[in-house]
Parts: structure tokens; sequence; C-alpha cells
């Protein structure tokens, strides 16, 4: 009995249609797993964004201490150096600004934006320092490691760093709005400030590229979050 072999033609036309097979599976995979890693990005740097606007807004309307706020400014000669002043009016020379210093009774929260170019530039952070602390040693310190020494706390996690852009904040005093109480000779003088904040974050991977390169990617992937605060510190008008 003679048996049939295949002949070269069947050969390469049953190679092409395995190939074919084969690499349309192997991008479906890679496809897939692209979209996986993209939804996994899109969804840390939206908890992200959504930790800080929520911190930021619940500190903001806690300022209930006169003078309620102050504003951390970067020097625009010295990157190393800040300084601290108060709100005088709508001036547009006092803002954007790198943080914010928030009087809640007898301590000072201090929020600001790492301007490092390090590994942690990006990140916001944040610490409390009693009231005595804030003016003998913050206030007149001038020095950007006064406000990044140990014990300050970053505001999200790890994951996330956020556009090289240090000044994010912009303040506005609106007016002074005379809070009601049940006694009118109690009444007190609510200055309202409306602080504004916008910056985009992005999933930051340790040892993936640099921050610039991984800013890059993250925006041309379309899994950067985007920060549109607005928030006042008058509880009667939230």
């Amino acid at each position: 009995m003679k048996l049939r072999s295949f002949t070269l033609v069947e050969i390469l036309i049953a190679s092409t249609i395995f190939t074919i097979v084969i690499m349309t599976a192997v991008s479906t995979f890679a496809l897939i797993r692209r979209s996986n890693y993209k939804s996994a990005d899109s969804k840390v740097a939206a908890s992200c964004a959504r930790q800080i606007e929520d911190f930021i807004k619940a500190e903001v309307t806690s300022s209930n201490t006169s003078p309620r706020i102050e504003l951390i400014k970067q020097s625009q000669t010295n990157r190393n150096r800040y300084s601290i002043s108060s709100v005088p009016g709508f001036d547009p020379s006092n803002y954007p600004v790198l943080g914010l210093a928030l009087f809640q009774g007898g301590r000072v929260k201090l929020i600001f934006k790492d301007p490092s170019r390090s590994a942690n530039g990006g990140t916001y952070r944040y610490k409390n320092v009693v009231l005595a602390s804030y003016t003998s040693d913050i206030k007149p310190g001038g020095n950007i490691n006064n406000l990044l020494i140990a014990d300050s706390s970053p505001l999200f996690s790890d994951e996330c760093r956020t556009r090289d852009e240090n000044e994010t904040f912009r303040l506005k005093f609106r007016e002074k709005y005379p809070v009601q109480t049940t006694t009118p000779s109690t009444d007190v003088s609510d200055d309202i400030y409306e602080v504004q904040m916008e910056d985009s974050v992005f999933r930051y991977i340790k040892d993936a590229g640099n921050l610039d390169d991984q800013w890059a990617r993250a925006e041309d992937q379309g899994t950067v979050s985007r920060i549109n605060l607005d928030v006042t510190n008058s509880v009667s008008q939230i």
C-alpha cells in the first residue's frame, strides 16, 4: 500500500496558516496585556488624585484660626529657598505658590509640593507643627530643607508622582464675611479665601525610567489623572 505524503506546497501553506494563528494570538495577548496595564495605571493615578483633593479640601475648611492661611512661595532665583507671607488681598504676584500654611487652633498644617529634582520630586507632602515652632523655626527659616525634614508625610501612595510644575496652588482673598452667631456680640469676622489647585498625576514605577520619561509615556497613553480643585475655607459658603 502506497502512503500519501504531504507535498512541499501543502507544508508551506500549513506553516503559513500556523504562523498567522500564532502571530494573531500573540498580538491579541499583548494588546490585552497593554490594556490591563493602562487600566491599572489609570486607576492608581485617579486614586492618588482623589486622595490629594479630599485631603486638601478637608484641611482648608478646617483652617479656623487667624490668620487662617499663609502662602509658601519658592524663590524665583534660588530653588532651595522659600518664603512665607500673608495674603494681602487679590494680588496676582502672590500666586501661584508652592504650598499653604493652614492655621488650626494651636497648630499649623503645612501642605506643599516637593520641589526637588530627585526621585521624590513631584510628590505632595504635609506636616503638623505647633504654632510656636512655626513662628520661631519654619517661617523665618527660608531653607527648603526646613520643609522636607523627616517628619513630613506624603499625601498619596509612593506609586504616584505629579507633573514637574512646582507652584500649583493659587489663592484668592475673597472678602471678610461676618459669621452670624446666636449672640450678636460674639460675631466674628470670617476671612474667606478661595484655594485653587491644578495638577496632573501619573503612576510612577520605580526603576522604570526617570520622571520626565514616565510622565511623557503616561501622557501619551492617556493614563494621566487631572486635579482641578476649587475650595473655600468658609464653612458658611460650602
